[in-house]
């Protein structure tokens, strides 16, 4: 463990931020790279990037504080001044993942559909990225900062965290731990790999962003299932009614799709039970929620998987049917033909 990785002039640079900057960076690069193969208007890629950035960290930390109010926040003997600096501490880590995800998708989705942008295009170019970016993080930001750690375990590569961690304080010195921090560094590469691989043979654009969706959910259950850190959080079981709604939603909408927009009304209805849903079950997560009566054996990232698995195998599904085709020149770098010169004005006499 190394949390802080060097210091410039009494100021402390914590891996945790460099490791997310690293991984910002390089998808940039990659990504940049990438757009004129597909295309895409590399200004506006940059740009829609750049708010990916932003609803990363400012998603990651609502969701954080959302789902740690009562234990990290409004604890006994805090005044309301150091609560509120204490939500702004993004430097010594308190970002999840699937908040900074939900955050980057709207401000993305709002920036194009603004600009008149087809949104599904730009999606599939962002999605590899966000796997490589995972690769990056986890084993270099969350393994060297501490945090998100395994429980016990007897394999050989049960990892042992010092004194100062948080691990040894909740699991003890002497208990080998999961390192779930590079389990999740593994997956983003897997995903990035197979996503590169899917995207020069998807049919329709937004399936990439769909897949992606799908993989993450099912490799962060089965993480979760490992994951040891003490704040995971269990959702009442009542919440799973929340995603009936938000499937039921869904499912109403396809059924006006199919009918080719003849039963307009099932297209409304769908979308407000979807969004009540989605809504509903991002707050049923919160920590000391009144509906936690009886708990689910879900941790919060498991129950939110459940929705990002139905959401992108619901988005999987519209775009291999009612999606944009990929054009015939997709994956090909397109020279722009250069302009021609004007011919020279003669000089007045």
């Amino acid at each position: 463990m190394h949390p802080i990785l060097f210091e410039i002039l009494g100021h402390q640079v914590r891996t945790y931020s460099v490791a997310m900057a690293l991984g910002f960076v390089v998808s940039l690069a990659l990504l940049r790279r990438r757009a004129p193969y597909e295309q895409i208007n590399v200004d506006a890629a940059l740009n829609s990037a750049i708010l990916i950035i932003i609803g990363t960290i400012v998603g990651g930390r609502i969701m954080f504080i959302i789902n740690t109010w009562s234990e990290r926040f409004a604890t006994e003997g805090r005044t309301a001044w150091e609560v509120f600096l204490e939500l702004f501490k993004v430097w010594e880590g308190g970002l999840v993942f699937y908040g900074g995800f939900l955050g980057s998708i709207l401000l993305v989705w709002l920036y194009l559909t603004i600009r008149k942008i087809p949104v599904l295009q730009y999606i599939d170019l962002y999605a590899p990225y966000g796997g490589l970016g995972l690769a990056i993080h986890r084993p270099f930001g969350c393994f060297l900062n501490g945090c998100c750690y395994g429980g016990p375990t007897h394999m050989p590569w049960g990892v042992h965290f010092p004194l100062s961690a948080s691990a040894t304080r909740w699991w003890g010195i002497d208990q080998a731990l999961h390192p779930t921090q590079i389990y999740m560094g593994l997956s983003g590469l897997l995903i990035f790999f197979a996503l590169v691989w899917y995207r020069n043979r998807k049919q329709r654009h937004g399936e990439v962003f769909g897949l992606l969706l799908m993989i993450y959910a099912v490799n962060r259950f089965l993480v979760e299932i490992v994951r040891g850190d003490k704040i995971r959080g269990h959702v009442p079981a009542f919440a799973l009614i929340f995603l009936a709604v938000f499937g039921a939603g869904i499912l109403l909408y396809f059924l006006f799709r199919a009918n080719d927009g003849k039963l307009q009304p099932l297209k409304w209805v769908g979308v407000a039970l979807y969004t009540l849903g989605g809504f509903l079950g991002l707050f049923g997560t919160t920590s000391g929620s009144a509906l936690s009566v009886m708990e689910s054996p879900f941790s919060t990232s498991q129950y939110i998987g459940f929705f990002v698995f139905v959401a992108g195998a619901a988005l999987f599904y519209y775009a291999r049917y009612y999606g944009q085709v990929v054009q015939p020149e997709y994956g090909q770098l397109i020279e722009s033909e250069p302009e021609e010169e004007e011919a020279p004005h003669p000089e007045p006499a």
